[in-house]
């Protein structure tokens, strides 16, 4: 996939969509934190992710129906990025909440690194190669990541992360969050074939 950046006009048709829907029905008395949580779990309960059970009560009726008629996932499809980072920036800078000291890596950065890491390595190799991201934020190095490798694995200390990474996983990398030891079995093994293939030659 191509990721769009913040500078590209795709991007920024996105970027209105969803503070189209974080304005929200009616005027909140919650914090605009609090709305923006329960938009990333009202998309997370609508893929049946298993990190949200059951909606807050604070996404009544009201709410639902708007971001129904506001959020178009037709764009997510069309012009991939980590859009869900930057609205978490801006929420979180000069708050006293930015306990976990999210700050995001620019998607230039990212990119360059990952085409470093594996732009050298035989493509049939990196495909099967396990990827693990202990500080994954909003998983935008696995979401670069994937367009070399189909194991990727990532945790962070902040839930907010971790359920942006698993909502970007739905959108782009649904082989994130729909794996299970099995098909991990599976991948394993091709990647340990090609090693001994290479390592032979």
């Amino acid at each position: 996939l191509h990721f769009y950046k913040s500078c590209d006009k795709e991007y920024q048709i996105v970027a209105d969509m969803l503070k189209t829907c974080l304005k929200g029905p009616k005027p909140r008395f919650q914090d605009n934190y609090r709305h923006f949580t329960d938009f990333v779990d009202w998309l997370l309960y609508s893929w049946g992710s298993p990190l949200v059970k059951k909606l807050s009560p604070s996404i009544d009726t009201e709410t639902q129906e708007y971001w129904y008629k506001h959020f178009n996932a037709d764009l997510m499809f069309l012009f991939p990025s980590d859009y869900f980072v930057g609205i978490a920036s801006d929420l979180y800078s000069g708050k006293g909440f930015n306990t976990n000291m999210f700050y995001p890596t620019p998607a230039n950065v990212v990119e360059a690194m990952v085409k470093m890491a594996y732009g050298h390595i035989n493509p049939e190799e990196t495909k099967y190669m396990a990827v693990y991201e202990p500080c994954c934020g909003s998983g935008i190095m696995l979401l670069y990541q994937s367009n070399y490798s189909l194991r990727l694995a990532g945790q962070d200390i902040s839930l907010l992360m971790t359920k942006i990474t698993t909502l970007n996983g739905y959108f782009y990398m649904p082989w994130l969050v729909e794996t299970d030891e099995k098909t991990n079995a599976l991948l394993e093994k091709e990647y340990q074939h090609i090693k001994n293939k290479e390592a032979i030659t």
